[in-house]
């Protein structure tokens, strides 16, 4: 790493990012491959070269897309297409455009896709105008839209000529799917062993665990109960085994922008540093009046600082305390508060605590893509704090848990604001992929007594949670100690 921090060469230094970063994220150690692009990104400044330029903004793209950070990326999106100088850099800017809208959900024009696919093809890019059509495949897919076989056999064998394994696997999978459209299970089968193998070899945990989800259906309608069981088993292995993936990946993204924060906060303290002791120097120079001067400039210099510094701190205070996709306070911050508080009032104020959880999250995941996910917690992030008390304090406590801490609040007011949150949830029509879907939650609640801690608060309210989810799930259910729960 010390060569590429001290190399005077930013053009260098910029492609051994990129190249390191692009290795890094495909042996997946997610912290090096983004501390590489932030490095390159820091760099962007000093570099008129448009096609290095191209190369930084493209390697960005696909690395935050990865991370789920779909709105950053149609940033960069934008900063390639305006240094996309030839045909082939304008066919991989429009159809990565393509790619990100669809992630976002915005995409809408057709007409689009056409230039983009007449660039490539007139740059001779075989790779990108493949790619553009399994990203289109994969939304027609997601939205219920039937495709036709000859169509994606010829996908298949495009990319098998071009010899992309990535790619060749994703048009593997939407093959098996037509086939399950056309009711050709056990086509769709043989296809999805040998997805289900290459995804092994790939280490492509979503594509492998969507197959094994897609197998084990297949078995289910077939009768085959013990090869259904096995394939729903591998999947529930494979299913956690891909979100302790995602989930490092966007710890590692999250903190490489940390990281930085400090840097560029480092680098202005210490121009602000310089700064002063080249007046200092001047004053000594000087007569009465310029030092007179010159110290009104220092006291102003030491302000500005004092204002970038602290302007850093908020950012990194706002980053370390509240979670990335709703802007809710994140379980660290929210753990610290409530035991606080539950410490600090007084001993005769009832205070309660609900636990929600969002119903079958993860086959929503599975069906609509991960950016449709992300909606649906910020929505359900909104409607429960619209529900709340000035009081209240709201958070996620991970995935698609969230946490409500009532201070004041006895057990049955704390039901009925459960049950309120749960209505406007179930009540609200989500527009999925152009589909209108309905989603429900499960709440647990529990209430403190004096001199109870935070830890033992939340098991209560986690159990009420798993009994709601027991009784049907879309359920509010209460906890109560001496019968154990409230049915």
């Amino acid at each position: 790493m010390l060569p590429l921090t001290s190399s005077p060469f930013p053009v260098e230094r910029i492609r051994a990012n990129l190249l390191l970063a692009n290795i890094q994220e495909t042996l997946k150690d997610y912290d090096a491959a983004y501390s590489y692009l932030f490095s390159s990104l820091q760099l962007v400044n000093r570099i008129t070269d448009k096609e290095l330029l191209s190369n930084i903004y493209t390697v960005a793209i696909q690395l935050h897309v990865s991370a789920g950070a779909y709105q950053r990326a149609a940033q960069f999106v934008d900063n390639l297409q305006r240094y996309a100088v030839d045909d082939r850099q304008k066919c991989i800017a429009q159809v990565l455009n393509i790619h990100v809208q669809l992630k976002l959900g915005n995409y809408k024009d057709q007409v689009l896709a056409e230039q983009a696919r007449a660039v490539c093809q007139k740059a001779n890019e075989r790779l990108m105008t493949a790619s553009l059509a399994l990203y289109l495949a994969e939304s027609r897919l997601l939205t219920g839209e039937s495709l036709l076989l000859v169509e994606m056999t010829a996908l298949l064998r495009e990319l098998e000529q071009i010899g992309f394994p990535p790619a060749i696997l994703q048009a593997r999978f939407f093959l098996a799917q037509v086939y399950i459209q056309q009711n050709r299970p056990l086509d769709a089968e043989q296809i999805l062993l040998m997805v289900q193998q290459q995804a092994h070899q790939l280490k492509d945990l979503e594509v492998g665990n969507k197959a094994l989800l897609l197998l084990a259906k297949i078995y289910h309608d077939e009768g085959k109960v013990a090869q259904s069981l096995m394939a729903y088993q591998e999947y529930s292995q494979v299913q956690q085994a891909y979100f302790d993936d995602y989930k490092a990946r966007n710890i590692a993204y999250h903190q490489a922008q940390i990281n930085l924060l400090e840097s560029e906060n480092a680098l202005a303290l210490l121009k602000n540093q310089n700064d002063l002791l080249r007046l200092e120097r001047d004053v000594q120079t000087n007569d009465k009046l310029v030092m007179i001067f010159a110290g009104m400039a220092l006291v102003t210099l030491l302000l500005l600082a004092l204002y970038v510094v602290n302007g850093k701190r908020r950012d990194l205070h706002r980053l370390a305390t509240t979670d990335y996709l709703t802007h809710l306070l994140n379980r660290r911050h929210f753990t610290e508060l409530v035991s606080s508080q539950l410490q600090s009032r007084r001993l005769a104020e009832q205070q309660s605590l609900i636990m929600l959880d969002i119903d079958h999250f993860k086959l929503l995941n599975d069906q609509y893509g991960h950016a449709s996910g992300d909606y649906v917690l910020r929505q359900v992030a909104k409607l429960c704090q619209s529900a709340l008390r000035k009081q209240d304090v709201l958070a996620r406590m991970g995935g698609e848990e969230f946490a409500i801490f009532l201070p004041g609040c006895d057990a049955e007011h704390a039901l009925k604001l459960a049950e309120n949150c749960r209505c406007r949830i179930a009540e609200r029509q989500f527009k999925l992929k152009g589909k209108a879907v309905q989603v429900t939650a499960s709440f647990g609640v529990a209430t403190a007594l004096p001199g109870q801690s935070f830890d033992q608060l939340l098991q209560q309210a986690d159990e009420a949670l798993y009994m709601a989810k027991a009784a049907g799930r879309n359920y509010c259910q209460a906890f109560e100690m001496e019968s154990g729960y409230e049915i």
